[in-house]
């Protein structure tokens, strides 16, 4: 799952990718929760007139 996320952070395609590999939903369910708490972590140290911490928020609801 972490190969998947690096391709989709690299822009590049991950279809045939995933095709080839069967991905539990507790799998996908890590992974995202953990890149979420990642880009957290980075949005956390942005000035805040940039008001990313703010969307997060909305997006998390």
């Amino acid at each position: 799952m972490q190969k998947v996320m690096s391709l989709f952070l690299e822009n590049k395609d991950i279809g045939e990718y995933l095709k080839k590999h069967d991905f539990s939903s507790e799998d996908i369910k890590a992974t995202s929760e953990a890149l979420f708490r990642k880009m957290e972590e980075v949005i956390a140290e942005l000035p805040e007139e940039l008001e990313i911490q703010k969307k997060l928020s909305e997006i998390r609801r």
